[in-house]
């Protein structure tokens, strides 16, 4: 019985953390269950159980699987993901999850959200359109192999509005939840790798795109680095202006990390895994976030800081990468 309470519970949990602030728990229960709210009450207070009908009702409806309620008790782990799909899952879709989490996120509030990433943070590079360009074309071309673009080649003018508008959306979102993030000297090499490729493949419809490319990416770390100095996200391209305090950027240069986000709230911790570069996996599992949240704590206690006033270590970081982007050009 006190399992069956417990798992009710945190199913009820779960729901709420996916509702917006203007919506009230027991007033969509009763409504999705027809019951009345007096009923509503006690189920969520845990005084009724749930029948088997009413909780995949609602399970259904707040796309909250049972495994992942369960796989708490069992030592299993049970993920949900995010698959890029060329006709059910595209990047529209793709950025609007990313949005919903950012959301529930924000609204939440209260917690912290650390990236420990081996190449550039895609809510970086989305905030400059050129490098977005390149990076969601080599994605749908090469990574994914969605079959309408096998035969294109990169141009500046394949861009979509409805991702454009999405992208301003995830970034407003991203600025405003205070992150504390990873960088490593090797953030830029699978970047080069596929200019390079790329390049010797014939797949730039012009040349000098490449060089626009790499220019712009040279502004996104110049971006980088004002954000490290203030302590805080602002717009790309915009006056600094924002939440001090809200942007925490160190320089790991022990381990080659894998692509690990974790969002701690204050009901729950979710553990962000890349799978394909792009992909991503998901989970709720408290055991696997506290295993990863100690190794991602242990990894910044080991990690340089440089935001803030940490400005020897910034300025030969970011010279570093400003170097590599002008070797890289000379190259080619």
């Amino acid at each position: 019985m006190e399992l069956a309470q417990n798992i009710q519970n945190q199913f009820f949990q779960q729901i709420k953390n996916r509702l917006p602030a203007h919506l009230s728990l027991v007033d969509e229960i009763s409504e999705l269950l027809g019951i009345s709210t007096d009923s509503a009450y006690r189920r969520i207070r845990g005084e009724k159980q749930l029948s088997l009908d009413e909780f995949c009702k609602l399970s259904k409806h707040y796309a909250i699987s049972i495994d992942r309620l369960l796989d708490h008790y069992t030592g299993k782990i049970c993920f949900s993901s995010y698959l890029l799909d060329e006709q059910d899952f595209r990047f529209e879709d793709y950025f609007e999850a990313l949005l919903r989490d950012f959301a529930g996120h924000f609204r939440q509030g209260g917690g912290e959200v650390i990236f420990i990433l081996n190449e550039l943070n895609l809510l970086h590079v989305i905030q400059v359109p050129e490098v977005a360009a390149f990076k969601l074309f080599f994605w749908r071309k090469s990574n994914q192999g969605f079959s309408d673009y096998q035969d294109k080649k990169f141009s500046f003018e394949d861009q979509s509005m409805q991702l454009s508008e999405l992208s301003k959306k995830l970034i407003q979102s991203y600025l405003q939840v205070p992150t504390i993030e990873l960088i490593s000297a090797e953030a830029l090499n699978s970047f080069f790798k596929q200019i390079l490729f790329y390049r010797d493949s014939g797949y730039f419809e012009d040349r000098s795109h490449i060089f626009i490319v790499l220019d712009k990416l040279l502004e996104l770390m110049g971006h980088l680095q004002k954000q490290a100095e203030y302590g805080f996200k602002f717009p790309f391209g915009m006056k600094p202006s924002g939440q001090e305090g809200n942007f925490k950027l160190y320089y790991n240069d022990l381990v080659l990390a894998d692509n690990t986000i974790l969002v701690k709230r204050e009901t729950e911790g979710i553990t962000y895994i890349t799978n394909n570069a792009i992909n991503l996996l998901y989970t709720d599992h408290p055991g696997f976030f506290q295993k990863n949240y100690f190794w991602g704590k242990n990894l910044i206690g080991k990690s340089t800081l440089i935001s803030g006033t940490a400005e020897r270590e910034r300025n030969r970081f970011f010279l570093n990468m400003r170097e590599k982007i002008e070797n890289l050009k000379d190259r080619i």
